[in-house]
């Protein structure tokens, strides 16, 4: 998942490292929680002004299981 989040990332210009993206997996074997979460700035340059822009993004939900194991 942390590539997927990275790949996706870098379509749309951000640099991202490994460490800067946190995925947790809990929850039960039949019920399973994800949680991803980015950390990162983005420069601004303003002419005039500089500043970084911070960004924490994060999402999390059931993980969806292929139907044979949904039915255990």
């Amino acid at each position: 998942m942390r590539d997927a989040v990275l790949r996706d990332a870098a379509k749309h210009e951000i640099d991202l490292q490994p460490n800067q993206v946190k995925v947790k997996i809990g929850g039960t074997s039949e019920n399973r929680i994800v949680s991803i979460a980015v950390d990162y700035d983005v420069p601004v340059d303003l002419f005039v002004y500089r500043f970084n822009l911070h960004f924490h993004p994060s999402q999390a939900g059931k993980q969806d299981l292929p139907r044979e194991q949904n039915a255990r």
